[in-house]
């Protein structure tokens, strides 16, 4: 955590291990050179943004945290600022955008709070969870007074699932600078990643797991888990899937229960 705090921006960096914040904030840390996450993690941060202006190169890293603002500042996002290049990034983001809705938007983008022209975006996974967020938010966003000059931009393979605030941008902005794809599921999401995958367009790294539930409820020691199994299905829907991860549900009724079970555990709350 210190030295990626302390990383200046016209060096090359090359991650060596997971990086995790344990819900401190990141000091957003702009990237001049090349930063190589060598598909390892940095992970449960809560900030506005990760990384800063980006002009040169981040690539090959796994993201999990909180992106959150007050909906009055500038350029949230992954990036900060992005004229460079984001690639082979599988990011799954809590959004936390608060005060009332409505404008100032201000370049509220989840990916990149502000794109400038010159900027490459490709091989993007994005898993949103923006249920709490009392605000909406675009997946990438510019400044409206200093447009993108579309010949000068690559934007591939950018994949995206679960966000339901996006306020989006109009027709005429999307068909140039937005060129991402939204699945209605985590199974449609696994189809789209695998394939790609498989033609060799994303890493292997991002393969995606189905994952495995097994949950079993009880009542004075008696089995009712079929009594409820509607509820359990919408529930186990929701969640969100990590990759390569089988999330071990059977113990849910415990005190001391894992992180994973807390979206079963709220749902089925009064319903048991």
């Amino acid at each position: 955590v210190e030295t990626f705090m302390a990383a200046g921006a016209d060096a090359n960096y090359f991650q060596v291990s997971d990086i995790d914040f344990g819900g401190a904030a990141v000091s957003a840390v702009a990237v001049n050179g090349v930063y190589d996450g060598q598909n390892y993690a940095i992970k449960n941060f809560v900030s506005k943004n990760v990384w800063g202006r980006v002009k040169g190169t981040v690539k090959n890293v796994k993201l999990s945290g909180t992106i959150t603002c007050a909906k009055e500042q500038h350029s949230s996002g992954i990036v900060e600022v992005l004229n460079g290049t984001l690639e082979n990034v599988y990011a799954e983001i809590k959004v936390m955008i608060t005060g009332a809705e409505g404008w100032p938007y201000y370049w509220r983008g989840l990916t990149a709070g502000q794109l400038v022209s010159g900027y490459t975006a490709r091989n993007i996974v994005l898993v949103v969870d923006d249920s709490e967020s009392p605000c909406g938010y675009n997946y990438f966003s510019m400044d409206g007074d200093n447009p993108v000059d579309a010949s000068t931009i690559t934007m591939e393979n950018i994949l995206v699932y679960g966000g339901t605030k996006n306020l989006d941008y109009s027709p005429d902005f999307k068909a140039y600078c937005f060129n991402y794809t939204e699945y209605a599921s985590l199974e449609e999401l696994y189809t789209a990643v695998n394939a790609l995958v498989e033609a060799g367009t994303l890493p292997e790294s991002f393969r995606m797991e189905k994952v495995s539930y097994t949950v079993t409820i009880t009542a004075d020691g008696v089995d009712v888990t079929s009594m409820y199994a509607e509820t359990l299905t919408q529930a186990l829907g929701e969640m969100k899937a990590y990759v390569g991860t089988t999330i071990d549900l059977t113990e849910l009724a415990t005190a001391s229960t894992p992180e994973g079970y807390k979206l079963v555990e709220s749902t089925l709350k009064g319903k048991i």
